[in-house]
């Protein structure tokens, strides 16, 4: 599985990122949009790599079947 990756800053100079799915076209993965109680830099890109952990082990289970 292949993705397209889509990184761009928003109006407020936040970053964005999309992770599209290059078979289907749909969206894997949604970031930059943070709560403010994860506003802190630290914790948003903690954030981001659990959920490109999340999808990557999510990847592997839907190749083992």
């Amino acid at each position: 599985m292949s993705y397209d990756i889509e990184a761009w800053l928003a109006a407020d100079g936040s970053p964005r990122l999309q992770l599209i799915d290059a078979d289907s076209g749909s969206v894997r993965l949604v970031w930059g949009d943070c709560p403010k109680a994860e506003s802190d830099s630290n914790q948003a890109l903690k954030g981001l790599f659990r959920e490109l952990m999340l999808l990557s082990a999510l990847q592997r289970l839907e190749q083992r079947h």
